[in-house]
């Protein structure tokens, strides 16, 4: 059932295209605009909105695949780390 829901999202492009789009106009807003604090901005950029949005569209914040991919990438890194010591 999870495959099936990630392969209709990822088949649905048209609604990254909207918030990439969006997220560019806000921030070109920002960027004109003068901060005092410019270190309060936002460090993210299009992909990790897209990304971030795609997770809450899914529903599933605590044990989708973006998870259980990030949990791979950490046990990978950690291995390797605990090998080199």
């Amino acid at each position: 059932m999870e495959e099936e829901v990630v392969s209709m999202a990822s088949s649905q492009q048209p609604w990254k295209e909207v918030i990439e789009r969006e997220w560019k106009r806000r921030r070109g807003e920002d960027l004109r605009e003068e901060t005092l604090f410019p270190l309060a901005t936002s460090p993210f950029g299009e992909e990790e909105i897209v990304a971030m949005t795609d997770v809450v569209l899914s529903g599933k914040l605590t044990l989708g695949m973006h998870v259980e991919r990030a949990e791979k990438k950490l046990q990978k890194r950690s291995e390797l780390l605990l090998r080199s010591w």
